[in-house]
């Protein structure tokens, strides 16, 4: 067999429906895996919704070390990047949201949301599952008007209504702002640069990474863009269909650690090509 140059990847994941499984909870393979993947030379990197507050818990529990965190959908890097929305343009946007959605607006420490005494009582508990700490969230009525917000959420169990608004907003936002469909009951909006894929591509000019380098994960409308992008993306079996129609190919569900057993087939797959 033909020797060729040991290929270093590059592996970018979603976290929530595609690393990790409910509750933030990550298998003791996986946790090996990615930390024999940067022992070889390989790149980790996470692309989430989440800010960075909602990430670091992960890297306490299991004693994670990675490359770096896409937050926000892409919005920002840590000291590498960041894409706030116009301050304007909440403002604007919320004039167009009926009254019984759910709205969340996410500084880059905080998590502003419209919320009862009610619902918020019901969402602590959840949130400290997920997340581990609900000391970053707060009531919508604290956002001041001078904050810099990097996404906003919008969120109905109205599956027909969310569906219209989407489409009102596109419509009215068109070219201004990156609007998608993180679910079917979320719309999810970012500055027009400030997509995964955008992120991404930044952190290729700046590291040199090669595309052919890049191994991307995810399961919803907000990874859709980057997983239509690169060769090597992957969405899980159990991801929306608007991930699985553009993903070149499918893994397991994290249950199953479906993107580690991928990572781990690259990296036994590059050792082998080395030292043949």
């Amino acid at each position: 067999m033909a020797k060729r140059w040991f290929l270093v990847a590059i592996f970018i994941t979603d976290l929530d429906g595609t690393l990790l499984a409910p509750y933030n909870t990550l298998s003791k393979e996986g946790v090996k895996v990615i930390q024999k993947a940067r022992q070889l030379g390989h790149s980790i990197y996470f692309a989430t919704g989440r800010n960075y507050n909602q990430v670091s818990p992960i890297f306490i529990k299991y004693g994670l070390e990675i490359d770096g965190v896409i937050c926000l959908n892409g919005a920002y890097v840590k000291e590498m990047l960041e894409h706030p929305l116009p301050l304007d343009f909440y403002p604007t946007l919320k004039q167009y949201i009926p009254s019984s959605f759910k709205i969340t607006c996410h500084t880059l420490d905080m998590v502003y949301q419209n919320m009862s005494i009610k619902q918020k009582c019901k969402q602590v508990i959840k949130v400290i599952l997920r997340y581990g700490d609900y000391r970053y969230r707060t009531a919508l009525s604290k956002l001041d008007d001078q904050s810099q917000i990097y996404k906003v959420e919008i969120q109905s169990s109205d599956l027909i209504a969310v569906k219209q608004l989407y489409q009102t907003l596109q419509t009215l936002f068109k070219n201004q702002v990156n609007i998608v469909l993180g679910s079917r009951d979320n719309i999810e909006i970012t500055a027009l640069k400030a997509s995964k894929l955008d992120a991404i591509i930044e952190l290729m000019e700046m590291n040199h990474y090669l595309k052919e380098e890049i191994y991307v994960f995810g399961d919803s409308g907000n990874d859709a863009s980057m997983l239509n992008y690169f060769e090597n993306s992957y969405a899980p079996v159990s991801a929306m269909e608007c991930a699985k129609k553009v993903a070149q190919h499918t893994c397991l569900d994290p249950k199953q650690d479906g993107v580690i057993q991928i990572i781990k087939q690259v990296i036994d797959q590059e050792r082998k090509y080395k030292n043949e």
